[in-house]
């Protein structure tokens, strides 16, 4: 059964992620090995990237753009996606956790992470 925060399809929405971009395979990958290794089960994290990862970015965040965060987000990852870059979401079950998730997104050339938590969703790195 899918629940309220997937989309038809059983992809993950916004809410309960933190969201972000990084602009090389590389970088995606040591983000991706950094978050592992800290604790993060890997299958918390889903990278997108490519003419499929925007389809899939997009039916995620269509939607959920009811906040300016989020209308921000689907704007702005369609064109890093469309330029080539990779969007990197993550489980978060709090804006602390997500924190360290952007803050150590930023390591590896992470930016535009945004958290989407329940009631609030907040920019966390530029």
């Amino acid at each position: 059964m899918i629940s309220d925060t997937d989309t038809k399809d059983g992809l993950p929405r916004p809410m309960g992620h933190v969201i972000g971009f990084v602009e090389s395979e590389e970088n995606c990958g040591q983000l991706t090995n950094d978050l592992i290794h800290s604790g993060v089960p890997s299958d918390r994290i889903m990278v997108l990237h490519g003419d499929d990862g925007l389809d899939q970015f997009l039916q995620m965040m269509r939607g959920s753009s009811w906040g300016e965060t989020a209308q921000d987000m689907t704007k702005y990852g369609e064109e890093e996606l469309r330029d080539g870059g990779y969007a990197v979401w993550v489980k978060a079950d709090s804006r602390e956790e997500g924190l360290k998730i952007a803050m150590s997104a930023r390591s590896h050339g992470g930016h535009a992470f945004s958290y989407f938590g329940e009631l609030t969703d907040e920019r966390m790195t530029p």
